[in-house]
């Protein structure tokens, strides 16, 4: 699309779903929603298409025990997106699709909690914008 690369990639997801690699102007974006860890082959996929990003978005519904109680639903958690931002080498990680029994202390916390395993992380709100 004009200057701009959109590659798309497998996610892992009951009903199936893609990643997307965005690139422009020298500068990377990867879009990963509606994902779950845990399936080996996939996992790779993503960190392969996350190398080097400038922004890593990424499903961070659950935290990693609310997790336990919804395995097999298609969403991640905070902690293996701040795993696979390290693995890819990103830049920075943006924690998206909230869970929507989260209020604004909660992502606030878990955004705490998630800058202790990588240090560039914020949480997606409503009517935030990135510059790169």
């Amino acid at each position: 699309f004009g200057s701009a690369s959109v590659r798309c990639f497998p996610l892992h997801h009951p009903q199936g779903a893609f990643g997307y690699r965005l690139e422009s102007n020298g500068a990377v974006i990867v879009h990963a929603s509606d994902r779950e860890h845990g399936h080996a082959h996939l996992d790779s996929v993503l960190i392969e298409y996350a190398q080097d990003a400038d922004v890593l978005i990424y499903d961070a519904q659950y935290t990693p025990e609310e997790y336990e109680q919804h395995r097999g639903w298609g969403h991640s958690t905070w902690l293996e997106g701040a795993r696979v931002a390290q693995k890819a080498r990103a830049k920075q990680l943006v924690l998206f699709h909230h869970d929507p029994a989260h209020n604004d202390e909660t992502i606030a916390r878990i955004t705490e909690d998630a800058r202790a395993e990588f240090k560039n992380v914020e949480a997606a709100r409503e009517g935030w914008t990135i510059h790169l």
